[in-house]
């Protein structure tokens, strides 16, 4: 009897301590993602993506590594953000927000994944990918407008006074462009200028060569050297393509006097 009393103390004993062991082994986490969204779904590639998420737990859990992660088609990790050391409360959702630079990233689509690991990252806890989706475009490079002289023609270089003086410009754009303003100015010898002809509102197609005659009728000019300059803007003046000075050269000389011979007596 003795013995059987014995067998049950111990039995009660052991009973008590598994039964404490229970009571304060804190359970299993389960976590979960409450919210997770993209800020922007679409962005060129070079800004920034921002990524939002919620993470709940149904116990308290502590010294919990976040990390949220952007991946490519291949599921290939090409960015990541960590929050170390974080906690939870049974219930309560945790927000977390990751900014993610896509300086290089291809064309294609992209997917947020998060993932919650504790032990210095040798446990997990929860993973979990396609969360939320992101469109990546490349920046598509403009090229610049570049015009250019290609070609000069003068004529005459020499004149009489009230000769027209003309001159000929060829201008080629390598790219397509509207809203080009062409200006031929002549200018005396103190740089000041004489007359100036205006082409207003040009375009142009790729690679297209125009060519702008320009002529001076030099009746009202004075005796001397005179230089033509052209300048190429935009319609709002903001933008200059090109502009050259002394681009031709041409001299006005009056006619010589006409000698008349008298008629008449001795």
């Amino acid at each position: 009897m003795s013995e059987l009393r014995h067998d049950l103390q111990k039995l009660l004993l052991f009973m008590s301590i598994l039964l404490g062991c229970l009571l304060t082994t804190p359970a299993l986490a389960a976590f979960s993602i409450a919210k997770a969204k993209m800020i922007e779904g679409s962005i060129t590639a070079g800004q920034t993506a921002g990524a939002s998420v919620e993470i709940s737990s149904n116990a308290e859990m502590s010294d919990v590594t976040v990390q949220l992660t952007l991946t490519d088609a291949t599921r290939r990790v090409v960015a990541r953000q960590e929050f170390a050391r974080q906690k939870f409360v049974a219930g309560k959702p945790v927000p977390f927000t990751a900014h993610f630079p896509t300086k290089g990233f291809n064309d294609g689509a992209y997917a947020l994944a998060v993932g919650l690991y504790g032990n210095n990252m040798m446990k997990t806890f929860f993973f979990e990918d396609d969360l939320a989706p992101l469109k990546v475009s490349s920046v598509k490079e403009t090229k610049k407008p570049s015009i250019s002289i290609v070609e000069k023609k003068m004529k005459p270089s020499a004149g009489t006074f009230g000769e027209n003086a003309e001159v000929v410009v060829s201008l080629k754009s390598e790219t397509e462009v509207s809203g080009v303003n062409v200006e031929i100015r002549v200018h005396d010898s103190s740089k000041r200028v004489a007359a100036k002809q205006e082409f207003k509102a040009q375009a142009f197609t790729a690679n297209q060569t125009l060519n702008f005659t320009a002529t001076f009728p030099t009746v009202y000019y004075k005796p001397g050297k005179y230089s033509v300059s052209v300048h190429v803007t935009s319609e709002d003046q903001k933008t200059s393509y090109v502009s050259k000075d002394k681009l031709a050269q041409f001299n006005i000389t009056h006619p010589a006097p006409v000698k008349t011979t008298g008629i008449g007596g001795d």
